[in-house]
């Protein structure tokens, strides 16, 4: 059983939360965690690009001039691929970038990811993430407060009003629910700071 210091945000120690063996021990093959990471970065892909092809383009399929007899190239149409404005061969269309993972592997590399925060000590567990202002200056406090470049905030389910507006111009802090967690951000964020209502979901959730 591991014990994690429940911290206030100005990092003074206020309880203690204990985390169980299985969570803090699990251990997962590399090259599950980079399967996870790829099939979340290629979900987040929107598979809208879309280019004309030689059918699609708006035009006449007249031959531009006759075959011999100009001393220029022989050409088709305005709409063939070599000319300015025609057509793109083999462009991409509309799709889907999704790539499957099993859920047992899923979940156990997000609590692989989850257990190495710990154990990194990049994860600190807040009594309440809570501000008494909504200005911005309280937000930026905490960069310096937990000494990083970036912050995660995980919440139960929903964020204190003043919490949210005053990070929300912040490129450096995002705000996830327990639930919306995931392997690429516990990765990618220095800090990562969890609420004590929120880590006893996740925990008794993934345990």
């Amino acid at each position: 059983m591991g014990i994690l210091s429940v911290q206030n945000l100005k990092g003074d120690k206020v309880g203690e939360f204990n985390v169980a063996d299985d969570i803090l021990n699990k251990k997962v093959q590399p090259y599950l965690v980079k399967d996870v990471v790829v099939a979340y970065l290629a979900d987040l892909r929107q598979g809208t690009h879309s280019t004309k092809g030689t059918s699609d383009v708006a035009g006449s399929t007249r031959k531009l001039y006759r075959q011999k007899g100009t001393g220029n190239a022989r050409v088709g149409s305005a709409k063939a691929i070599n000319r300015r404005h025609g057509g793109v061969q083999f462009g991409p269309k509309p799709r889907k970038h999704g790539v499957k993972v099993n859920k047992k592997v899923s979940r156990s590399v997000l609590v692989f990811a989850f257990a190495e925060a710990i154990r990194t000590s990049k994860l600190a567990v807040i009594d309440k993430l809570a501000l008494e202002s909504l200005k911005s200056k309280h937000a930026k406090e905490l960069l310096s407060t937990w000494n990083s470049k970036n912050v995660l905030f995980v919440e139960d389910s929903k964020f204190d009003d003043n919490f949210m507006y005053a990070t929300r111009n912040f490129n450096c802090f995002k705000l996830v629910s327990q639930d919306k967690l995931n392997v690429y951000d516990l990765f990618k964020y220095h800090r990562i700071l969890i609420s004590e209502e929120a880590i006893k979901i996740f925990t008794s959730r993934i345990s």
